[in-house]
C-alpha cells in the first residue's frame, strides 16, 4: 500500500513539473535570470539622462554602426563606471577615473558614471563633494545595470569602439593595479582601428 502511494504521489509529482515547465509563467521567470557580461561580449545598447538632462546614447560613441555617425564623427572607446551614493569603494574609484578622463582629454574616449537606483538630489551633492568632472547617467529603476549584470559596485566595463566589452572590474580591491590596468587598457583599444 506505501509503495503504490508513493508510485502515485511520483507519478503525479511529474506531470505537475512538466506543465510548469512548459507554462509561460516559468519560461518567463528563466529568461530573467540576470546574465552577467563578459569580456568578449557585445556591449548592450542604452540611452541615459545625464544630470543636464540630455539623453545619451551609447550607440552614438560606440558599435559597429554608430546612430548618429554625423554628429560625433568618429567611433570611441568609451568606460561605464556603475556606483551608487552609499558605495563607500565608489567613493575611490571616481576620483581615479576622473584622473584618468583628464589625462585622455584630447583621445576619442568618453567616461561615464552610471548611477544606481536614486535619485539626482541624492547623485549631485554626492558628485560635487568629490570634485570631479566625469559626466555622470542615471539609471534611476536598474535597467541598464540589469542589461550590463552588475552585480558589485563599482562595477566598471571598457567597450570598444566596435561595441565589445574588453576589459571589466567588479568591486575596488587595489587601487594602483585597477588605475594601472584600465590605463593600459584604454591605450591598447584607443590604437585598435575601427
Amino acid at each position: 500500500m506505501i509503495l503504490k502511494f508513493i508510485f502515485i504521489t511520483l507519478f503525479y509529482s511529474v506531470i505537475a513539473l512538466n506543465i510548469l515547465q512548459s507554462s509561460p509563467v516559468f519560461a518567463q521567470q528563466a529568461d530573467n535570470v540576470k546574465k552577467v557580461l563578459s569580456i568578449g561580449d557585445e556591449a548592450p545598447k542604452f540611452v541615459l539622462r545625464d544630470l543636464s538632462g540630455d539623453f545619451i546614447y551609447l550607440r552614438d560613441y560606440s558599435g559597429k554602426k554608430l546612430r548618429q555617425p554625423w554628429k560625433k564623427g568618429e567611433k570611441h572607446v568609451v568606460v561605464l563606471s556603475f556606483f551608487a551614493t552609499w558605495c563607500v569603494p565608489c567613493k575611490t574609484e571616481i576620483p581615479i577615473l576622473d584622473g584618468i578622463a583628464a589625462k585622455f582629454m584630447d583621445e576619442p574616449l568618453k567616461i561615464y558614471l552610471v548611477d544606481l537606483n536614486e535619485k539626482e538630489e541624492l547623485v549631485v551633492p554626492f558628485i560635487d563633494s568629490l570634485d570631479v568632472s566625469i559626466p555622470v547617467l542615471l539609471d534611476q529603476y536598474g535597467v541598464v545595470a540589469e542589461k550590463y549584470g552588475v552585480v558589485a559596485l563599482p562595477q566598471t566595463f571598457l567597450i570598444d569602439k566596435e561595441g565589445t566589452i574588453r576589459y571589466l572590474s567588479r568591486g575596488l580591491k587595489d587601487e594602483e593595479k585597477f588605475r594601472s590596468s584600465i590605463t593600459k587598457n584604454i591605450e591598447s583599444w584607443l590604437n585598435v582601428e575601427n
